[in-house]
This record gives structure tokens, C-alpha cells and sequence, in this order.
């Protein structure tokens, strides 16, 4: 998994797995996802702590 995204003083912080293809990424940069809706693969919607975040992606 890449957590190069996470904070510096995480525990599970690892730089070398930087934008590593094929590696899972933490989107919600470690913060606690409360709910998720998705579309598609593609089209989704998360609640992170007190805001909506929308993920689009054209072909």
C-alpha cells in the first residue's frame, strides 16, 4: 500500500512506496471516511470529518 500521502509522524509513513503502480493509496490521507457512495468505478463520493469530497474521472 502507498502511504506517502499519510503525515510525516504516522506510523505506518513509508516514502519508498511513493507512486509505486499497481500499490493501493489512501485517499482520505488518514483521516476517517464516515460514508461512500460510488456510481461506478469511476464516479464516487466520500464523507471525510464534516465534508463531502467528489471523485470524477473522464475516460
Amino acid at each position: 500500500m502507498d502511504t506517502a500521502n499519510l503525515p510525516r509522524d504516522h506510523s505506518c509513513y513509508i516514502a519508498e512506496r511513493k507512486k509505486i503502480p499497481g500499490l493501493f493509496s489512501d485517499e482520505t490521507d488518514g483521516r476517517i471516511m464516515r460514508e461512500f457512495y460510488a456510481l461506478n468505478a469511476k464516479s464516487y463520493s466520500i464523507y471525510i470529518c464534516m465534508f463531502w469530497a467528489l471523485f470524477l474521472q473522464g475516460d
